[in-house]
C-alpha cells in the first residue's frame, strides 16, 4: 500500500505541473487583441482551431487523472485506520486525506477553467460545409442625425447645396443602415502559404421599393478578399479601397460612405489584384512595396438593372495600374510612423474613339505624437479620377453629349487631401478632428461654363469633430459635429451642418 501511495503522489505532481505550465498559456492566449487586420484575424481563427482540439485532449487527460485521485482518495479513507493502528507515529510516507483532498479540489477548479476555455474557444466558430474555420462578424449601428441646410441626403450628408422656397431647410432622421456584416474564414496552407478570405455588407444599397421602405435598407457589397500570404510575400484578389490610397479618417456616422469621400479622401471599394511584398530591416522597421491592377470603373449609376455597359475606362481594354511604396518605423507595434507614395494610371475611352488617360499620384502618412496623440492624413493629385473618389466622382468635362462628334471632352484636374488629429487620454476613449479639402480645378470648369457638368462644385470642404466612447468592448458609442462647404464657380458658398449620435454593437 505504501508504494501504491508514493507512485500516485508523484503522478499527482506532475498533474499540478502540467496545469500550472497549461494556465499561463491559455490566459496568454485570451489577451489577444481583438480589432487586428485581416491577417492577423485569420491566423487567430487557425490558433483557436488548434488550441481547441488540444484542450479538449488535455481535458480528457485531466478527467482520467481526478478519477484516479478519486479512487486513491477512497482507498486510503477506508484504510486509513488500519495504517494508524499499525504505525501510531507520524509517518512522511503516508500521504495526508486531507491534503489529497485539497489537491483534488485543485485539480477539479482547474478542469472548470479549461471547460470555461473550451466553450468559449467552441463559440468563436461558425459551422460552415468546408472543415475549415469561419468566424461571423460585424457591427449594428444605429445613426440619429440633425442637418442644418439643404444637403445630397440627410443620412450621410456630404454636400451642401443652395436655399429656395421649394428646397429642405434643415431634417431629422434616423437609420440602421449602416449595419454592417462579415465573413472572415481561414483556409488550407497553400504553395507554403495560409489561405484566409473575407466578406463584408451593409444595408445602404438603396431602399426597398414597398411601403416604409425608407427604413428596409437592399443588401450590398463593400468589400471582399481572398488572401495568400507567405512569410513576406502576399497576393490578393478583392473588392477593396485602392491601396494606393489606403487610410480613412475615423467616424461612426458615415459608414455608408466613408468620412471626408467628396473631401479628398479616394476611397472607391474596386475590384483588384495586388502583390505585396515586405522587407523586414529590424523589429521596427519595414519596407513595402505593393503593385497591381484595378478595374477602372466610373462613378455613374448603373443604366440598366440587369446589364452592365463597359465604363470609358473598361473600354479601353486595359485595366487601371497602381503601385505604392511604404515605410514603417520606429516605435512598438500600434504606435509606428508610417510613409506611403502611390501612383495609379489608367487609359479611357470615350464616344468616337476619344481618349483620356487618367493619372493619380498620392501620398499617406501615420504618425503618433507621444502615447496619446497620432495624425494621419492623405493627398492626391490627379486627372480623370472621378471612379476613385476624385473630383467629386467626376472624371471628364464636357460641352454637351459625349456621344456627339460636336462635343469636345477633357480630362478633369482635380487636387484633394484630408487629415485627422486623433486624442486617446485613456485606453476606451478618443477624440478625432478632421478636415478635408477637394477641389477640381476652376481654369476646366470655366471651359464650358454652361455644360451639363456645370453642377460640379469648384470646391468642397467637409471639417468634423466626433467623440468615441468605448465602454464595454463591443459596445460603442459616439457624438460627431460636421460643416461642409460647397462652392461653385461662381457665387457664394453653400453651408450645411450636421449632428450625428451613433450608437454601435460590435461582434
Amino acid at each position: 500500500m505504501l508504494a501504491r501511495v508514493r507512485f500516485s503522489r508523484i503522478g499527482i505532481a506532475e498533474v499540478l505541473i502540467l496545469l500550472c505550465c497549461l494556465g499561463p498559456a491559455m490566459l496568454g492566449q485570451e489577451s489577444a487583441p481583438k480589432d487586428a487586420s485581416a491577417g492577423d484575424l485569420a491566423s487567430r481563427v487557425a490558433e483557436l482551431d488548434q488550441n481547441l482540439r488540444a484542450t479538449q485532449a488535455e481535458l480528457e487527460q485531466s478527467r482520467q487523472e481526478m478519477h484516479q485521485l478519486r479512487i486513491l482518495l477512497e482507498r486510503m479513507e477506508q484504510s486509513l485506520p488500519q495504517m494508524q493502528a499499525a504505525n501510531p507515529q507520524p509517518n512522511a510516507s503516508v500521504a495526508n486525506p486531507p491534503d489529497v483532498a485539497q489537491r483534488v479540489a485543485n485539480l477539479e477548479e482547474q478542469q472548470a477553467v479549461i471547460q470555461s476555455q473550451v466553450t468559449q474557444q467552441a463559440q468563436e466558430k461558425v459551422e460552415s460545409a468546408s472543415k475549415y474555420s469561419v468566424k461571423l462578424t460585424g457591427l449594428l449601428l444605429f445613426n440619429a442625425g440633425y442637418t442644418r441646410g439643404n444637403v445630397d441626403m440627410i443620412d450621410v450628408p456630404e454636400l451642401a447645396f443652395g436655399r429656395s422656397p421649394a428646397a429642405s431647410a434643415g431634417s431629422i432622421g434616423a437609420t440602421m443602415r449602416q449595419t454592417i456584416l462579415g465573413l472572415q474564414a481561414q483556409g488550407p496552407d497553400m504553395f507554403g502559404a495560409k489561405s484566409s478570405a473575407n466578406v463584408y455588407g451593409d444595408f445602404f444599397g438603396g431602399f426597398a421599393n414597398q411601403d416604409f421602405g425608407v427604413n428596409a435598407g437592399v443588401f450590398r457589397l463593400r468589400t471582399a478578399g481572398i488572401r495568400l500570404d507567405w512569410p513576406s510575400t502576399s497576393l490578393v484578389f478583392a473588392q477593396d479601397a485602392p491601396f494606393f490610397s489606403p487610410l480613412a479618417p475615423t467616424s461612426l456616422a458615415t459608414l455608408g460612405l466613408p468620412a471626408l469621400a467628396w473631401s479628398g479622401n479616394l476611397w472607391t471599394w474596386t475590384p483588384q489584384i495586388r502583390v505585396e511584398h515586405s522587407f523586414q530591416f529590424s523589429d521596427a522597421s519595414r519596407l513595402t512595396l505593393q503593385a497591381g491592377v484595378l478595374d477602372p470603373i466610373q462613378a455613374d449609376q448603373p443604366t440598366a438593372e440587369a446589364s452592365r455597359p463597359p465604363s470609358p475606362g473598361e473600354q479601353s481594354r486595359q485595366p487601371g495600374y497602381a503601385g505604392r511604396v511604404a515605410w514603417k518605423f520606429g516605435g512598438i507595434e500600434g504606435h509606428q510612423s508610417q510613409f506611403g507614395i502611390g501612383g495609379y494610371f489608367s487609359p479611357q475611352r470615350y464616344p468616337l474613339d476619344r481618349r483620356i488617360n487618367a493619372w493619380a499620384q498620392t501620398g499617406d502618412f501615420q504618425v503618433p505624437i507621444g502615447q496619446k496623440l497620432e495624425l494621419r492624413g492623405e493627398i492626391y493629385r490627379g486627372i480623370g479620377v472621378g471612379g476613385l473618389g476624385g473630383g467629386q466622382f467626376a472624371s471628364i468635362i464636357s460641352n454637351g453629349d459625349p456621344a456627339l462628334a460636336s462635343t469636345s471632352i477633357v480630362g478633369l484636374n482635380s487636387i484633394g487631401a484630408w487629415g485627422q488629429l486623433k486624442y486617446r487620454p485613456i485606453q476606451r476613449i478618443e477624440f478625432n478632428a478632421a478636415i478635408g479639402h477637394d477641389n477640381p480645378f476652376a481654369g476646366d470648369l470655366e471651359k464650358f461654363p454652361g455644360s451639363q457638368f456645370g453642377s460640379i462644385f469648384a470646391r468642397n470642404q467637409t471639417s468634423l469633430f466626433n467623440v468615441v466612447v468605448n465602454p464595454e468592448s463591443s459596445l460603442l458609442l459616439s457624438l460627431e459635429y460636421r460643416h461642409i462647404q460647397s462652392y461653385t464657380i461662381s457665387g457664394r458658398g453653400n453651408t450645411a451642418d450636421h449632428i450625428n449620435l451613433a450608437a454601435g454593437y460590435k461582434f
